[in-house]
């Protein structure tokens, strides 16, 4: 008798062990499945917003050391035209060459923009914990209030130049070219024209505006800072900076 429930015990022994055995397979693959989903959004709706955070923050920051370091208190490579609208006749080369440095410094932050409306967008699919949820959305907040106001771009605005950044049906940003041929439509650049116009008056040294780049570079630094430690891969700012051989501006 004893052999028989010796026999009994070892079976359901064996049958217990294989079923928290498969259990165990299975939960484990459930949860690299989860985490490679997790990865996978975050690379595809964080890793942009990590960038153009970086590259807005350290043309913004070179912007204001020119104006500091210049004899004029100017930024000239700036002012390649006086008003927004002259932007609509110039041919490709401009954009290339002359224009370069403001429509690309405009493309950039347009680009910011829209990273931040598709993060709003797609915030319940990255998974952060409710805390860092929250903080999240805050300093997004903060960036695009820094940027908004009477001299920068009207806070809902960011939201449609952010969408017309984004082309749906490739499912990625455009192009620094094609954002050049945008603009060659009155239209179009009067839906820009505060944003091309806060460049214009940021390279003139305007005080009032070279005070909204400080408040704008600190925001970037905040949002910057906190997608370094829940996303990890280093210090974003300060591996820009080291690429280009700068200390600091």
């Amino acid at each position: 008798m004893t052999e028989i429930w010796v026999a009994i015990i070892a079976a359901i022994t064996s049958l217990i062990v294989a079923i928290v055995s498969q259990y165990l397979v299975r939960w484990r693959e459930r949860k690299n499945v989860k985490e490679g989903e997790l990865k996978r959004v975050q690379l595809e709706y964080l890793n942009p917003l990590r960038l153009f955070l970086v590259e807005n923050h350290f043309r913004l920051s070179e912007i204001r050391h020119f104006i500091e370091k210049s004899d004029n208190k100017k930024c000239d490579s700036l002012l390649s035209v006086d008003n927004p609208h002259e932007i609509i006749e110039k041919d490709d080369a401009w954009f290339n060459g002359e224009g370069c440095y403001l429509m690309s410094s405009v493309y950039l932050t347009a680009c910011l923009f829209s990273c931040l409306d598709q993060v709003r967008k797609h915030i319940s699919f990255l998974a952060f914990s409710k805390t860092d949820d929250t903080n999240f959305i805050t300093l997004c907040t903060k960036v695009s209030i820094a940027f908004s106001g009477i001299s920068g771009v009207f806070y809902i605005t960011q939201f449609s130049l952010g969408q017309d950044l984004y082309d749906t049906d490739a499912d990625r940003l455009i192009s620094y070219r094609e954002f050049c041929s945008l603009l060659k439509n009155e239209q179009n650049v009067s839906w820009f024209y505060q944003l091309i116009y806060f460049y214009l008056k940021f390279g003139k040294g305007d005080s009032k505006y070279f005070g909204k780049v400080t408040s704008i570079i600190n925001a970037i630094q905040e949002l910057s800072a906190f997608l370094d430690k829940v996303v990890g891969g280093g210090e974003s700012l300060k591996q820009r900076f080291q690429a280009e051989n700068i200390e600091g501006i």
